[in-house]
């Protein structure tokens, strides 16, 4: 068993569950996370509680002292039951349930990279029916925040917007990134408790999965 933990030390869980695969993710205090990716395909509803259970021990559910999920855009069937899972254990446990945006995941892991930049970011993930999501975000050093939020878009009324935005933006195209199950927990973490340290915590029943 682990020691037994400070009662104000903070325990998050990541869960993104909005692309192929399973992302879980964990920090406790100011120690490096954990973070693990698996490829579960169409085993994730009948396997997600399994490896959510192996993951957070040797500690207990009730050592948890914020839950952060991904909310999409993504796959329609995993991001419905990661924000499930998610809300399920957060009124269980009666703790903050944090919402981040798979856009604004992207757009902090690209952020990063581009730390002395001040530039908007503006992410596109390709969506059915030649659509995509969008969104712009304003890269704050210690987190992301949206300028525009989520949408969907017709490509050619996403190509409008940007045409007809007021300043200089930086595009990112999800599907032109190869990014890893580290950058992408680290990311869910960061961005979750950048908001909650901003004070925006949500109830578990305001966290809806984002499908457009």
């Amino acid at each position: 068993m682990p020691d037994r933990v400070n009662a104000v030390t903070e325990i998050t869980l990541g869960l993104d569950t909005t692309q192929p695969g399973l992302v879980l993710s964990f920090q406790i205090g100011t120690a490096v996370p954990r973070v693990q990716g698996w490829d579960l395909g169409r085993g994730l509803s009948t396997q997600l509680h399994g490896y959510l259970r192996q993951f957070v021990l040797p500690y207990d559910w009730s050592d948890l002292t914020s839950i952060v999920v991904a909310r999409g855009p993504g796959s329609f069937t995993g991001t419905r039951i990661g924000v499930i899972t998610a809300r399920t254990l957060a009124q269980q446990l009666q703790i903050p349930l944090i919402p981040v945006s798979t856009l604004a995941m992207v757009a902090w892991v690209h952020g990063h990279s581009q730390r002395d930049s001040i530039t908007p970011i503006a992410v596109e993930m390709p969506a059915q029916q030649g659509q995509v999501y969008g969104a712009i975000y304003e890269n704050l050093g210690s987190g992301v925040v949206p300028i525009d939020g989520d949408q969907k878009f017709a490509i050619a009324d996403w190509e409008d917007h940007l045409a007809q935005y007021p300043i200089a933006l930086e595009r990112v195209r999800t599907d032109a990134l190869d990014l890893s199950a580290q950058q992408l927990g680290l990311a869910l973490l960061d961005l979750g408790q950048h908001y909650l340290h901003l004070g925006q915590n949500t109830a578990w029943q305001d966290v809806l999965p984002f499908y457009g």
